[in-house]
C-alpha cells in the first residue's frame, strides 16, 4: 500500500519459493533418484553376469562370484528398502498436500461466499478493468444490473453527456495522483433512459508504480436521487404556493383598512382575500389527502356510486367556469350503466380535478366531451378536450406529484401539480387505473376504469 491508498502488485508475494529460488528448476524427487540408482545397479549386475558366462575365467569363478553376488544382493536390498521407505514418505507428503489442497479450496469457497454476501449488501455490481488490455469484468450479485461496455471507450460513451467530462477528469486524476475516486453520475440503463450510480474505485499499481488495473464497486442510487429531488421540489412548491396567496391576503387586508370610507371598495378587497384563503385551504386539504392516502390513514366509506349522477353534480358545480370560457360540454352515457364501488366524496374530487384540468387548458369557445360506458366488468369514464395537449415526453410523468407539463408554463393558469397525482391515487385506491392520451396542439383525453360493484349492493 502506497501513500495514495493504492497497492503495488507483486506476483511473487504469495509464492512458496524464496527470492533466490524463484525461477530455478524444481529439484528431482528423492524416489525418482533412488529408482534411477537401483536401475543402474541392476544394469551393472547384469553386465557382470554376462561377463561371467562369456569369459568363464578364474576372476569370476568360485568364491569371487559368490562374493559379487552377495554384494549385489546386499545393494539391491539396501536400495529396495530405501525406495520403499521413500515411497511411504512421499505417500504421506501427498496425503498432506491433498489435505492442504482441500482446505485451500474450502477456504476459497468460504471467501467467495463472504465476498458474494458483502457485494449483495454493499453494492449493485463490482467491476475490474484491465488498463493494459482495455478489457473489463463485471460481477452482478443482483439480476438485472446495467450491462456496461467491456471497453473504456464504450463505458465513457454510456455516461450522460453532461456528466462525462467531470467523471473522466476525476478518473484521470486518480490514476495520475492517487486522489480518491468517488463519483455520482448518470449512466445509460440500456432502455432509452438513464440511471444514477455511486461509483468508487481504486487503482492497482505495478512494481514501477504505474496503474495497470482498476477495481471498483457501484450502487444504483436512482431512487435516492428521485426522493431528494422530491424534497427539493416540495420546498420550492411550498415556498411559492403558500407565499403567493398569503401575500395576496395581507395586501388585500391592508387595502381594505385604507378604504374604511368606501364600503364597496373595502368589500371587494375582503372578497379577494377570502378567495386567496380558500385557495390556501384547498391546497392544504390536497396535501393532507395525499399524505393520508400514502400512509394508508385515509378513511373511506366505499359503496356503489351512481357515476352518472356524480358526474352531473360535478359539471353543475363547474358550470360558471364553462360559461366564463364560453366552452361547450357534452355528455354521452351508456344505458344500464353498472356502478363502481368507491368512496363517493373521494371519487367526486377526482372527477372535479379532471374536469377542472380540461377547462383550464382548453381555449375559449373550445369543446369538452365526457363519455361513460361499461367495459368487461368495469366502468369506463373519459373526458376529452380540444385544449393545448401534452408533449409526448411529459406524458409518462404527468401523474407524478408536483409535476406540470412543460407547455403549461406559457399559459397563465394556477396549478399545483397535485390534482392529477391525487386523482391517480384515488382511482388506484379502489382498484382502478387512470391514464392519458394526448397530442400536443390537438387536445387531451383522460380515462379511468373502475371495477363494477356487486349489483345486489344498495346505492
Amino acid at each position: 500500500m502506497n501513500q495514495f491508498g493504492t497497492s503495488k502488485e507483486n506476483p511473487r508475494q504469495n509464492s512458496p519459493l524464496s527470492e533466490s529460488e524463484y525461477g530455478r528448476k524444481p529439484a528431482e524427487p528423492p524416489i525418482i533418484r533412488l529408482c534411477r540408482q537401483y536401475v543402474m545397479l541392476a544394469i551393472g549386475a547384469a553386465i557382470i553376469f554376462l561377463l561371467h558366462i562369456s569369459l568363464n575365467t578364474w576372476v569370476f569363478s568360485g568364491y569371487m562370484t559368490a562374493a559379487l553376488s552377495l554384494l549385489i544382493l546386499a545393494l539391491a536390498i539396501y536400495y529396495g528398502s530405501r525406495i520403499s521407505r521413500q515411497a511411504r514418505l512421499d505417500a504421506r507428503r501427498n496425503e498432506k498436500a491433498l489435505e492442504d489442497a482441500r482446505q485451500f479450496l474450502e477456504d476459497l469457497r468460504r471467501s467467495e461466499e463472504r465476498f458474494r454476501i458483502a457485494s449483495e449488501c454493499a453494492s449493485d455490481f463490482v467491476y475490474e478493468r484491465d488498463l493494459m488490455t482495455n478489457t473489463s469484468r463485471f460481477f452482478y450479485p443482483q439480476a438485472g444490473g446495467p450491462q456496461l461496455s467491456d471497453t473504456m471507450e464504450g463505458f465513457l460513451s454510456s455516461i450522460h453527456p453532461k456528466d462525462r467530462a467531470h467523471v473522466w477528469a476525476s478518473l484521470q486524476n486518480h490514476l495520475e495522483t492517487g486522489a480518491q475516486f468517488s463519483e455520482e453520475y448518470r449512466i445509460s440503463d440500456n432502455k432509452g433512459g438513464y440511471m444514477t450510480i455511486s461509483d468508487r474505485a481504486v487503482a492497482i499499481l505495478n512494481q514501477e508504480g504505474k496503474p495497470i488495473r482498476l477495481v471498483g464497486s457501484a450502487s444504483d442510487i436512482t431512487e435516492r436521487k428521485r426522493v431528494e429531488q422530491l424534497r427539493s421540489d416540495f420546498v420550492s412548491f411550498v415556498t411559492h404556493q403558500l407565499r403567493t396567496p398569503l401575500s395576496g391576503v395581507k395586501w388585500m387586508l391592508e387595502l381594505a383598512m385604507d378604504e374604511k370610507d368606501n364600503p364597496e371598495e373595502m368589500q371587494s378587497f375582503i372578497t379577494d382575500a377570502r378567495l386567496s384563503t380558500e385557495r390556501l385551504i384547498r391546497l392544504v386539504n390536497d396535501l393532507l389527502d395525499i399524505s393520508r392516502l400514502k400512509r394508508g390513514k385515509q378513511k373511506f366509506a366505499p359503496r356503489p356510486v351512481d357515476l352518472e349522477k356524480l358526474t352531473g353534480d360535478a359539471v353543475a358545480e363547474m358550470n360558471p367556469s364553462l360559461l366564463e370560457m364560453k366552452q361547450t360540454l357534452t355528455m354521452e352515457i351508456a344505458n344500464s350503466l353498472p356502478h363502481p364501488d368507491a368512496d363517493r366524496q373521494m371519487l367526486r374530487q377526482a372527477i372535479m380535478n379532471l374536469l377542472s384540468n380540461s377547462i383550464k387548458y382548453t381555449p375559449a369557445e373550445g369543446s369538452i366531451d365526457i363519455r361513460i360506458s361499461a367495459e368487461h366488468g368495469s366502468v369506463r369514464w373519459e373526458i376529452s378536450d380540444t385544449g393545448i395537449g401534452i408533449p409526448k415526453e411529459d406524458q409518462e410523468k404527468l401523474f407524478e406529484i408536483f409535476y406540470r407539463a412543460s407547455n403549461v408554463l406559457a399559459i397563465e393558469t394556477e396549478g399545483t401539480g397535485l390534482g392529477l397525482y391525487l386523482a391517480r391515487l384515488t382511482i388506484e385506491q379502489f382498484g382502478g387505473r387512470l391514464w392519458c392520451e394526448s397530442e400536443e396542439g390537438v387536445g387531451s383525453k383522460f380515462i379511468f376504469t373502475l371495477p363494477a360493484a356487486n349489483q345486489d349492493s344498495p346505492l
